[in-house]
């Protein structure tokens, strides 16, 4: 696409629906056991496309459940499909309300197909002087592709996909987008149930194109169609061939009211978006949503917790204090912060200690960036929590306490009584995603971002100890903050 140009990003909502509920695994909302893989599927499309392409409009199209003027001219057009399944049903209904809260500007009309209103949409756009780029399940689509106009379709599966151009698809079936029309009519479409002309297989058909370059010309030199027998067949079957093409041909003057400024990519309401999310489960996708239409997603996603009392433990003072706190507290939540992923090499960079909902604290230990907070010595840190760590009268909430046993024992601490492993929980009842994020999502509607968002992750990975105290500090403490607020939600 020129670069020069606006684009416009037009979406195959039935077809992409249908793609991805047959190509990718199942997927349910683990509370009501709703199937929701195709809706996941869409969305990543969704949040990739405005990433990628930074569409200036956008715009959906979906079928209607009435009749299309197709049927009408052939009874059995599509007759062989089985009935849609109610758990594929429910799905376009949630991508309608995922299309709501995006802001993304929904098309459908009675008589019509999706394709139809997509090719009308980009025509219309082309005649704008705006570029197009359809997103769609099915390769019908492929026959409106020009200059202005290229076509997305998955490839294998539904993630992988191919975007085709005008020379894309002369590489693919040796004709034009135009000529595939004439090229449908011939062979049929099994998945339209629309019948071809029995005997003229691809090849024949390809080779009558490239010779004559459309059915009409076909028919109005078939006289110099070779051999005999497919001359025969041709003048045989030339009704069924005529409607045939009418079928296959894409409509690109449905009277569908369009004004493009209305399709203009505005801002949406992203807490609409995150509760739709949250209540389908999709808190994997969390972290690519953009604050606003238009921007980069964050570098990690917005805290929703309560952060009431989040405090940098650096004087010997404070510390005192806290000892004071976690003797009165009794049972506390605690997140071990690691130098790296491996608990048996890792050094301890930090430990966050909440008491409290809302109330937690973090102590710097192994920081080599300090920022303008100081950092107490680690023996004398650690001298103060052993008794509050290995002693059984201090219950110990975790999220995947065995990583923090091992971690601490390699620096001479003991962690007993863990009363709560909040990643234990989780997988006992049936949460798909075990990240700490993923579950404070899911149970609490908190949005917290990840140490790993921080700082990176393979080759370009930067050791936690390389960030400022008070960086690393705001996020141990929100774990530490969920790791005691999901106890109570999950137990």
């Amino acid at each position: 696409m020129s670069k020069e140009k606006p684009l416009l990003i037009l979406f195959d909502g039935n077809a992409l629906v249908h793609r991805a509920f047959h190509a990718l695994p199942p997927l349910t909302i683990t509370r009501t056991g709703e199937m929701v893989n195709a809706v996941q599927g869409f969305a990543s499309t969704l949040l990739k496309l405005l990433r990628d392409n930074k569409p200036d409009y956008w715009a959906i199209a979906f079928d209607r459940r009435a009749p299309t003027f197709r049927h009408q001219m052939f009874e059995d057009y599509k007759a062989q499909r089985p009935k849609t399944p109610q758990e594929l049903v429910t799905q376009i209904d949630r991508v309608h309300e995922l299309s709501e809260a995006f802001n993304l500007p929904v098309f459908e009309m009675d008589g019509y197909e999706a394709d139809d209103i997509i090719g009308t949409l980009s025509r219309q756009a082309s005649a704008r002087g705006v570029d197009t780029l359809i997103v769609t399940g099915d390769n019908d689509m492929l026959q409106v592709v020009s200059p202005d106009i290229k076509v997305m379709s998955p490839r294998r599966g539904f993630a992988d996909t191919v975007t085709y151009d005008e020379a894309a698809v002369q590489q693919k079936y040796g004709l034009s987008p135009v000529q595939l029309i004439s090229y449908k009519a011939l062979i049929g479409d099994a998945s339209d149930n629309i019948p071809g002309i029995r005997g003229i297989g691809d090849k024949t058909a390809v080779k009558l194109l490239q010779q004559f370059g459309d059915l009409e010309r076909i028919y109005s030199h078939i006289e110099e169609v070779t051999p005999e027998r497919l001359r025969v067949l041709l003048s045989e079957n030339r009704e069924q061939a005529m409607r045939n093409r009418q079928l296959a041909a894409i409509v690109t003057d449905v009277p569908v009211p369009f004004n493009i400024e209305t399709c203009t990519v505005s801002a949406y309401d992203r807490n609409k978006v995150v509760e739709l999310f949250r209540e389908l489960g999709f808190s994997s996708l969390l972290a690519r949503l953009p604050n606003e239409i238009g921007a980069e997603p964050s570098a990690a996603p917005k805290s929703t917790a309560i952060k009431e009392n989040y405090r940098v433990v650096s004087t010997s003072a404070e510390l005192d204090d806290l000892a004071l706190r976690l003797t009165y507290a009794g049972t506390f939540a605690l997140s071990v912060v690691p130098g790296g992923d491996n608990a048996m090499l890792s050094s301890l960079v930090g430990i966050a200690i909440s008491p409290a909902k809302g109330e937690a604290y973090y102590i710097p230990l192994g920081h080599e960036t300090l920022s303008q907070v100081e950092q107490l010595p680690q023996s004398k840190v650690l001298a103060v929590l052993k008794p509050f760590i290995e002693q059984e009268k201090y219950a110990k909430i975790a999220y995947d306490a065995k990583f923090d046993i091992i971690l601490l024992a390699q620096n001479g601490l003991k962690l007993q009584n863990v009363s709560y492993d909040n990643l234990i929980a989780a997988y006992l009842i049936g949460e798909k995603s075990l990240k700490l994020q993923s579950i404070a999502f899911n149970k609490l509607g908190i949005e917290i971002p990840s140490l790993s968002d921080l700082t990176g992750s393979g080759a370009k990975q930067t050791p936690l100890a390389r960030f400022p105290v008070d960086r690393v500090g705001e996020l141990a403490c929100t774990d530490a903050d969920v790791t005691c607020r999901l106890k109570e939600s999950l137990e």
